[in-house]
């Protein structure tokens, strides 16, 4: 039997190990598998956001802006949009050019309904980077949501301009003229344009759909194009399935 000196040895042995590995004795798996889980906030919020914490815990800068980010990105797919600012807020403090990580705090301001904070936002991006057709798209969006329809018009066209293959900026400018301006034939052109570049966007089909036929009612007519364009969409996107288009 080991006396009591001996297993007062054995005893303190066991903890200075347990002490050991609690503050590094991780297998050496276990932070790649941290860092993997907190990289997909959309996936898994939940899981992201105590993967992340954790990150961010570990107090090592170099992943500490990234970890805010995506833990905010995170409260964002919870629908807890403040949380998801405050995140952000902290990532801005630690990576202030990150434009991706700016155009997020943006973003979630207009979707609190934050308008002019968030088109203020959008303004100092711009400022910073004039080239930054994101920027324009996202600041287009807000204008419209404010109800300032020819600045939303001007936002876009710029973005268009700077990215004249993406298919969303596209996508939005044309549905803005077919819903605020009822010029379905322009929106078409948009549409036509969106469906050149990416011959599979359910989106674009749609919108182009709902766009011919709102023109053809609008003459006491029916168009053909109208079903055709919206079954495409259904076959591409389960989403705009059995979806009216008004």
């Amino acid at each position: 039997m080991n006396s009591p000196a001996k297993r007062g040895k054995w005893t303190r042995a066991v903890a200075i190990l347990v002490v050991a590995c609690l503050s590094g004795c991780a297998s050496p798996g276990t932070r790649a598998e941290q860092w993997n889980a907190c990289s997909n906030p959309v996936r898994d919020p939940d899981r992201a956001i105590t993967a992340c914490t954790t990150v961010i815990r570990s107090q090592e800068p170099a992943s500490q802006a990234k970890a805010y980010e995506h833990r905010g990105t995170a409260w964002l797919a919870r629908s807890q949009l403040d949380r998801a600012i405050e995140d952000f807020n902290s990532a801005v403090k630690l990576a202030p050019d990150d434009r991706h990580l700016l155009l997020l705090r943006a973003d979630t301001y207009r979707d609190k309904r934050q308008y002019k904070r968030a088109i203020e936002e959008f303004d100092r991006i711009i400022q910073r980077d004039p080239n930054n057709g994101e920027a324009f798209v996202s600041r287009g969006r807000a204008w419209l949501l404010d109800g300032q329809t020819d600045r939303a018009f001007q936002d876009y066209d710029e973005a268009i301009r700077l990215m004249p293959n993406n298919t969303l900026a596209l996508i939005e400018r044309g549905t803005v003229y077919a819903r605020e301006k009822h010029q379905y034939e322009r929106a078409i052109q948009d549409f036509d344009a969106a469906i050149r570049i990416n011959a599979n966007s359910a989106p674009a089909y749609f919108h182009r759909g709902s766009a011919y036929e709102a023109l053809a009612t609008e003459k006491g007519l029916t168009d053909e194009r109208a079903m055709d364009d919206l079954r495409k969409a259904a076959s591409l996107d389960r989403l705009f399935d059995r979806v009216s288009p008004h």
